[in-house]
């Protein structure tokens, strides 16, 4: 049991986790989109500016007396005449150097492939991600050129360490704004998975509220949260079902106890007598006899009672039943009760239409429609008839049972399906009235429906409707 509750779950710590995961997941994904957007517009403000010298330092170049000059002067000023400034340039001339800066301090620009940014082949530029003279980064634009015939590349860098610098601070504050972010969010979190689940909490209070004394009560459906309705229609129909169980064992005990005083007492008050003095073996004989007539209807009213409990508290569910062959099943009845007919010399007629299949427990269903023809048979006059039908009526199938006796009072239809009631005239028969109790329990239990017709001159007819498989369902089952 230790190890059972060691491994259950929390929804709240699941919901928090869940949470805490996509606050993460959104941290890191914002604080890098951002980081890399800005990245990108720092490099682009530098390209631009390299392509503005660039284009200053290309319309420097000129021709004078047939050789190609470059008018460093006046560009030797500024930082690019501080040595080590991070402001470099160098022309090259088929592939000699004309002239460089003098923060260069006497060293070159060495480009390698390896380091190449990107190409704009449109206006021949190439920009490389280097490392200037002093080792520090630097953003290094190359223009390509045909001038005065000859072929020259015009390179500057700039440094790149104060746009480092930058994106460092940046990436610092998204850390530790993203740190706090998810402090926020993990608090967040666990307000909202505590919150969330508080309506769980106050309906597993409702739950726990009702006990064995009062199950009367029920869940109010009228909720402000619509994911606690089915849970609560659910539970609702479950403590329907349970109230009833109950109040079946109730009625259950309640009727053994009743129907088991007069035959106990019947028993008790035959042993008392016999037992005060010697009586003759014959006086034996007839009180055991007696005794034991008075067992046999106590066991049937004990079987009887325990099939209608088990029936009425759905031991067996509708949703489970198997499809069945309704021919079948009434053959098997008929089958039961076949000595009795003949003992009474009473023909049974059956007109049962062929391949008519319902879903039921086919045990059950037999027992009911067994009871109703030994009562057909029970109640016949001599030499008369039973006649069984059964067809299909649109999506339904009828099944109907008649016989040729005295019929029932018209006042005493409704009374037939009450427990232990027994109709005038029926005393000259066994029974405990309960037969027809348990044919509708079952009937009932397999959602259909039984009705009774009957007069004094024609005989009774009782009829049991229950839902139809369809043909073609079946065939595939």
């Amino acid at each position: 049991m230790s190890k059972f509750v060691a491994r259950q779950k929390s929804i709240s710590s699941r919901l928090f986790l869940w949470l805490l995961c996509a606050g993460l997941l959104a941290v890191t994904i914002g604080g890098s989109t951002l980081y890399l957007e800005v990245r990108s517009i720092i490099l682009a403000s530098v390209d631009h500016v390299l392509w503005s010298d660039v284009e200053i330092f290309t319309g420097l170049l000129h021709v004078e007396d047939g050789e190609l000059e470059f008018e460093y002067a006046e560009s030797t000023s500024g930082q690019y005449a501080i040595p080590r400034s991070g402001h470099y340039y160098q022309i090259v001339v088929d592939d000699e150097l004309l002239d460089y800066s003098i923060s260069l301090a006497g060293e070159t620009l060495e480009l390698l492939p390896e380091q190449l940014a990107y190409a704009d082949l449109s206006r021949n530029l190439k920009v490389y991600t280097a490392l200037g003279p002093a080792g520090e980064p630097l953003r290094t634009m190359e223009r390509s050129v045909i001038f005065a015939g000859h072929p020259i590349r015009v390179i500057i860098g700039h440094s790149l360490v104060e746009n480092y610098v930058m994106l460092d601070n940046l990436r610092i504050f998204l850390l530790l704004s993203g740190a706090f972010g998810l402090l926020l969010i993990a608090l967040t979190g666990w307000q909202i998975s505590r919150k969330a689940l508080q309506p769980l909490n106050d309906f597993s209070t409702r739950i726990h509220s009702i006990s064995e004394k009062n199950l009367d009560q029920r869940l109010e459906t009228k909720i402000p949260y619509r994911e606690f309705v089915p849970l609560t229609n659910a539970f609702n129909s479950l403590l329907e079902r349970l109230q009833r169980s109950l109040q079946l064992r109730e009625e259950l005990l309640s009727e053994v106890s009743h129907q088991l005083k007069t035959p106990v007492a019947v028993i008790r008050s035959h042993c008392d007598i016999y037992l005060q003095r010697e009586r003759p073996t014959t006086e034996y004989i007839e009180a055991l006899e007696i005794i034991r007539t008075t067992s046999d209807r106590m066991g049937q009213t004990l079987r009887r009672l325990l099939s209608i409990a088990q029936s009425e508290a759905e031991l067996i569910g509708a949703h489970s039943f198997p499809v069945i062959d309704l021919r079948g099943c009434l053959d098997k009845a008929r089958l039961t009760v076949e000595p009795l007919a003949q003992e009474r010399q009473i023909e049974i007629i059956s007109q049962v239409e062929a391949g008519l299949q319902i879903r039921g427990h086919q045990e059950r269903l037999v027992e009911a429609f067994a009871n109703l023809l030994e009562n057909a048979l029970k109640y016949n006059r001599p030499q008369g008839e039973v006649r069984i039908w059964a067809q299909q009526q649109g999506e339904l199938v009828e099944v109907r049972i008649e016989d040729s006796g005295c019929g029932i009072d018209p006042e005493e239809v409704e009374k037939i399906f009450q427990r232990f009631y027994r109709g005038r005239g029926a005393e000259e028969s066994e029974g405990s009235g309960l037969g027809l109790v348990l044919v509708k329990t079952i009937i009932e239990a397999h959602q259909g429906k039984i009705d009774v017709s009957s007069s004094k001159q024609g005989g009774s007819c009782f009829c049991v409707t229950l839902s139809q498989v369809k043909r073609q369902v079946s065939q595939n089952l």
